[in-house]
């Protein structure tokens, strides 16, 4: 027979309300991550390629460390596509600070069109350029657990 033991099952409980807060806490890193697109230049052609770089930032605005990774964004320039922006790493970032992750865009000449001439001319000139990426990043909320976001923002540059 079995007894009941007061005191395992007051701290089985307090255990399980201990997991409960820290996965509650750490699913609102998703409410409190800011995303924004950094900056984007053009950096030149290679071939028949034409190239970007673009500046994604990622603001953990917790008292909590999170990763942000698994990166897959479609990057639109004045309403143009340009290509996608691609990276499956974890980025650490740190509580209260702001970390912005690199990527190069390669696009066919031949893919953007006619088009491509002015969007050049626009970088060169400096004009203000309006930038979308729309597309999914995950972020991990409990250790070894990711939830994917998706991202859909236009900022002009």
């Amino acid at each position: 027979m079995v007894k009941p033991n007061i005191f395992k099952a007051t701290a089985a409980v307090f255990i399980l309300y201990r997991v409960y807060t820290y996965i509650k806490g750490k699913q609102r890193l998703l409410d409190k991550a800011a995303f924004k697109v950094g900056a984007i230049s053009f950096r030149g052609i290679e071939g028949k390629k034409v190239v970007f770089d673009l500046a994604f930032n990622v603001e953990n605005t917790t008292q909590e460390e999170m990763k942000a990774g698994l990166f897959d964004f479609t990057v639109f320039a004045n309403g143009l596509k340009i290509g996608t922006a691609l990276n499956n790493d974890f980025v650490e970032i740190a509580p209260f600070s702001k970390v912005s992750i690199p990527f190069i865009i390669k696009t066919d000449v031949l893919a953007l069109g006619p088009a491509v001439k002015k969007l050049v001319q626009n970088f060169l000139t400096g004009k203000p350029i309006s930038v979308g990426i729309k597309g999914t990043m995950s972020i991990e909320t409990v250790p070894g657990v990711y939830n994917k976001i998706n991202v859909n923002k236009t900022e002009t540059l």
